[in-house]
């Protein structure tokens, strides 16, 4: 009897402690907060990998900006990034990731975000990451911000992510602080305008299969036509080079019709990249790769 009684009080007790945390963080987290109220401002995340990214994140439009930092490994070795962050140290968190390539980690974090609802054990994997991660100090999310932070991603795909290459400074010797203005916050992401304009596309086949493009393009008029999709495509083609995976490029912002039109083909799995086209003549370009498959 009283082993049992130990049992019980060696569960309930930490269980009862976690919720308390949990009702405490709740309320007096700042980050928690801003994910709750879905304000219009942005929850960042700068990601420690070779090269770094700088995730910023908007609770309101449930829509995240990957920027891609290009920073020498000498500034991380001499931890000149640290000391001196082209940002407000306290409007970001910092993680230390074990997959230092960025864009191996980039990828693992699309797959787990697109199969954990089909296989739900990656997430025993991604919790224990979390707290390796935490135990060796290499990351300040605190526990409560990381469970707010995972709620939120099941509501999301790898189309909410808009993915914004970072330029490398011409001058080597240029200050970090220089290309400051370039980072893209999620407060920045443009919302959807004019919801019943219809969206213009650019559709290129970089494969080896003859008319993928036209086939294409004709599937998405007829769903226009049928009144499925508001979408159009002004230009189809060949482009220049092969491709193993499709590239989504937007032009103009509208993600939410971006995200539709890509759910219908099957592309809803693909990050969006931005272009930086100061007179584009579409709102986003879609580059077929060997790996996109025809819808039926």
């Amino acid at each position: 009897m009283l082993k049992k009684q130990l049992k019980l009080r060696l569960v309930l007790y930490p269980l009862i402690a976690l919720f308390l945390y949990g009702v405490f963080a709740y309320f007096f987290t700042p980050q928690i907060k801003l994910l709750n109220n879905n304000i219009d401002t942005s929850v960042n995340i700068l990601v420690l990998t070779k090269e770094p990214l700088f995730i910023s994140y908007n609770p309101k439009l449930n829509k995240a900006v990957i920027n891609n930092l290009n920073i020498y490994k000498k500034d991380l070795k001499d931890n000149k990034f640290l000391k001196h962050p082209p940002f407000n140290k306290k409007d970001y968190f910092t993680i230390v990731p074990r997959q230092l390539d960025r864009a191996l980690f980039w990828q693992d974090f699309k797959n787990n975000l697109y199969i954990w609802a089909y296989k739900p054990y990656v997430i025993f994997t991604y919790f224990y990451d979390y707290a390796y991660l935490r135990f060796h100090g290499q990351t300040d999310i605190n526990f409560a911000t990381f469970l707010m932070f995972s709620w939120r991603l099941t509501s999301m795909t790898p189309a909410d992510f808009i993915l914004k290459n970072y330029e490398k400074p011409k001058n080597k010797k240029s200050k970090l602080k220089e290309d400051q203005h370039k980072i893209t916050f999620g407060k920045d992401i443009s919302k959807e305008k004019q919801e019943d304009k219809i969206l213009v596309l650019e559709i290129l086949n970089a494969t080896d299969t003859k008319g993928l493009a036209a086939t294409l393009t004709n599937y998405l008029r007829n769903l226009n036509n049928q009144g499925l999709l508001k979408v159009d495509v002004i230009d189809y083609k060949s482009y220049p080079v092969m491709l193993e995976e499709t590239l989504v490029i937007d032009t103009s912002g509208r993600m939410e019709s971006l995200k539709e039109v890509l759910l219908k083909i099957g592309l809803d799995t693909k990050e969006i990249n931005t272009s930086s086209d100061k007179s584009p003549i579409s709102d986003a370009k879609i580059i077929l790769g060997k790996d996109f498959i025809m819808p039926k």
